[in-house]
């Protein structure tokens, strides 16, 4: 794994020859999210209140 100058971004390429950037930044909100996800996924997942995706942009191609 390679970390960019600025350590904002790592690098590692994988065995079939891509390459894998991840911004730390993100990387670490989304790690720090975890717990309520879990939380969120436990609590038995009421989304009654919401609208599903495909209401709002219409049927996928």
């Amino acid at each position: 794994m390679m970390l960019s100058p600025d350590g904002r971004y790592a690098a590692y390429g994988t065995v079939d020859g891509h390459a894998v950037v991840i911004d730390i930044d993100k990387w670490a909100v989304l790690v720090a999210a975890a717990p309520a996800v879990d939380a969120y996924m436990d609590s038995g997942r009421d989304e009654s209140g919401f609208v599903g995706l495909d209401d709002v942009l219409g049927a996928r191609r």
